[in-house]
């Protein structure tokens, strides 16, 4: 019983201290009941979107413009690396397909957080530095 209680505490500091990268296949996962039928998006289709345009746009408008024309994504929680940086945030589509929209300069959210918590609001209004696009995990566009 002491073993178990041991292991418990270890994973649930580990995941606490680096902000989920112990287990970093989860923030490629959404949970089941979050996932919309976007079987009619081929990746052919998604990966034809002009990424680069809208580097140095607010993520808003590329959230805007994606539900225009491929409505149905879930947008995952802000995260970022190991020092509490929140960089980055998820938009699904399914199990696939995700795209990993980068933020390096903040102008309205604070990107430091000890609790890992970030505003999602504030951080939708900062610019884009970069947007990848994965299918299955692997990078198809943006991946420098």
């Amino acid at each position: 019983m002491k073993k178990i209680f041991s292991l418990f505490l270890f994973f649930t500091l580990a995941n606490s201290v680096f902000g989920g990268s112990v287990f970093p296949k989860s923030k490629y996962q959404i949970p089941a009941c979050n996932i919309s039928d976007t079987a009619a998006y081929p990746i052919a289709s998604i990966s034809s979107i002009n990424l680069p345009f809208y580097y140095n746009k607010s993520i808003n408008t590329f959230l805007a413009d994606l539900a225009d024309a491929y409505p149905g994504y879930i947008l995952g929680k802000v995260y970022g690396n190991q020092i509490r940086w929140g960089t980055k945030i998820n938009v699904y589509y399914g199990h696939d397909i995700a795209f990993i929209i980068v933020v390096k300069t903040f102008q309205f959210m604070n990107p430091f957080s000890l609790t890992g918590n970030f505003d999602v609001n504030l951080f939708r209004q900062e610019n884009i530095n970069k947007i990848e696009l994965r299918n299955i995990g692997d990078c198809i566009h943006g991946c420098n």
